[in-house]
């Protein structure tokens, strides 16, 4: 399995909690999601060690992007917003991973 079905497997299991809330303030709000997109990361990178953690949130951001674009919910916002709400929470999240090896 490849790395973006790998991480599509797991947003598709946790698509509830990684949906209910978006961008930064969602974020802030639901230490839930962060908990979980962290446990995601560390998960996925025990199988591609070889991946960086800002390649593997970057991977899983460029996934849960399409997820939410195929998201009939998430489509009346538009792409360019999405966009920058994704770029927000990827941001948050190198930040949380900074320094961790």
């Amino acid at each position: 399995m490849d790395l973006g079905e790998r991480l599509k497997l797991e947003i598709d299991d946790n698509k509830d909690v990684l949906l209910a809330t978006f961008g930064y303030d969602g974020l802030l709000k639901s230490e839930l999601k962060t908990g979980l997109i962290k446990t995601i990361i560390k998960e996925v990178h025990e199988d591609y060690v070889e991946k960086s953690y800002n390649e593997l949130i970057l991977e899983f951001f460029k996934v849960l992007r399409r997820v939410y674009m195929s998201d009939a919910q998430f489509k009346a916002y538009g792409i360019e917003y999405i966009s920058e709400l994704i770029l927000e929470e990827q941001l948050f999240m190198t930040e949380e991973f900074e320094g961790v090896e």
